[in-house]
């Protein structure tokens, strides 16, 4: 089994709860709070997040579409799309979710990483291992109340006064009434395969494009093998690229522009 994250950390212990039988959804959940204490510059629990999963039973492929809600403020949507992630795994709670065999990534610190030190002025000089007692609280509470005590709970009210202080307008109507979004993912043929991505407003229209254009260019690796064969692989993906990037702006939020979906 394996699981790809941005630290070893956070890799072994989503590969231990796959090694426990848990489902890919659980070791996802589990690398990606492991992430934001790991790697805070990446993510935590105030990011949203888009979730594309398979259903090897039903081969049904579905979108968990918790991004951040807008023209309002920025809603916290990584917890609740998890919460709504788990009953595809085996349904225990987040603290489930760090084996007692590997280092609970907050009790009590947690190593500062190369990416860390390479973050903005704030991040500089930090104490390795870095203590987190506020954010090991947090998780605490999270893993034995669940995602409703950041959206309903004390811990959403701790939030709001913690941000209010730097001039947010974040109501706790507005944590409360977040709802991710379940659809079906976008299907596009690749060849002999199907290729199935989140569609807007997440980009996988964008990566569909760009794998079926590099497609009918038949690169092989006997043709990319000598310098001039790579040169002519590189220059044709920068410039597809370069002009699928030029059409990302086209992906409006279908929720916002119902003729995205049409």
């Amino acid at each position: 089994a394996a699981v790809a994250a941005d630290s070893k950390t956070c890799s072994d212990i989503g590969r231990a709860i796959l090694q426990q039988r848990g489902s890919p959804v659980d070791a996802a959940i589990a690398a990606l709070v492991c992430t934001g204490v790991v790697n805070p510059q990446s993510m935590g629990l105030g990011g949203g997040v888009i979730f594309t999963i398979y259903n090897a039973t039903t081969g049904m492929v579905e979108v968990i579409n918790a991004r951040e809600t807008v023209p309002s403020n920025p809603i916290p949507a990584l917890l609740d799309q998890c919460e709504q992630a788990q009953p595809l795994g085996i349904g225990e709670t987040l603290e489930n979710h760090l084996p007692p065999p590997l280092p609970h990534p907050t009790r009590p610190l947690a190593s500062v990483t190369a990416l860390l030190r390479m973050g903005p002025e704030p991040f500089d000089g930090l104490q390795d291992p870095l203590p987190w007692p506020m954010l090991a609280a947090t998780l605490e509470t999270v893993a034995t109340e669940g995602a409703e005590a950041l959206y309903t709970g004390r811990l959403g009210q701790l939030l709001l006064e913690d941000i209010a202080k730097e001039g947010s307008r974040l109501t706790r109507q507005d944590l409360a009434s977040f709802r991710p979004e379940v659809v079906d993912a976008l299907a596009v043929p690749l060849g002999d395969y199907t290729l199935y991505s989140p569609p807007p407003p997440a980009g996988g229209a964008i990566l569909s494009f760009v794998l079926n254009v590099l497609k009918g260019f038949n690169f092989t690796a006997e043709s990319v093998a000598g310098l001039e064969g790579r040169v002519n692989l590189y220059h044709h993906l920068v410039e597809t690229l370069k002009f699928a990037g030029g059409q990302r702006w086209r992906l409006w939020d279908p929720r916002s522009h119902p003729e995205i979906g049409r």
